[in-house]
């Protein structure tokens, strides 16, 4: 049989039936070198295959899951959205100005991007992040908009925060640490451009 290049791997676990002569792993009829994040097919960038880990019957399982989640947490998060917008008008508060307005929209954005990747995942799951542009979009796009929601969430916490210290240590000092928020959504574009 020979001796076998060091990225093949014939193990049970990494679903190759053998190895080429190239060292490029051929998967079993059951598995693939395809996944999302740490694909082990390296043929795109002029590579091999190292392993076959991935059961694609799975991957479908798992992103209908995940598009079925998707789509409840859009739902709930439209209904979150409608009764915020309910209360910034009975406090007499513009739309844009009421924080949690924000944080829905910007939840409902991130799953409805969310969903659209599952979507493309599930008709094409040979597409992979970073190598493909749909789904390198649409991934980036959920993943800002779940982290501008987020970092919008935390900026609310702490405006209230502070408001109900405002009684108690006065307003300068404040406002203050209330001017320092903006630097909170610096924190999701640079994390947007490193991912």
């Amino acid at each position: 049989m020979g001796i076998f290049p060091p990225t093949c791997d014939v193990s049970f676990l990494s679903g190759c039936a053998e190895c080429n002569n190239d060292g490029s792993c051929t998967c079993q009829s059951y598995t693939t070198a395809e996944a999302d994040l740490l694909t082990r097919d390296q043929t795109y960038w002029g590579g091999t295959i190292n392993a076959c880990p991935t059961l694609p019957i799975l991957m479908y399982v798992l992103y209908s899951i995940a598009l079925l989640g998707s789509v409840f947490a859009g739902v709930r998060c439209t209904y979150a959205l409608v009764m915020q917008t309910k209360l910034a008008r009975r406090l007499s508060r513009r739309w844009v100005e009421h924080r949690p307005n924000w944080v829905c929209a910007m939840l409902i954005l991130s799953t409805l991007f969310n969903a659209g990747f599952c979507i493309d995942k599930l008709v094409d799951p040979e597409k992979v992040i970073g190598v493909d542009i749909l789904p390198s979009a649409l991934y980036a796009a959920s993943r800002s908009m779940f982290y501008t929601g987020a970092t919008t969430q935390i900026v609310d916490f702490f405006a209230v925060a502070m408001s109900v210290q405002e009684s108690t240590y006065g307003q300068q000092r404040i406002r203050e640490a209330l001017a320092k928020e903006h630097l909170l959504f610096i924190l999701p574009a640079v994390h947007t451009c490193v991912e």
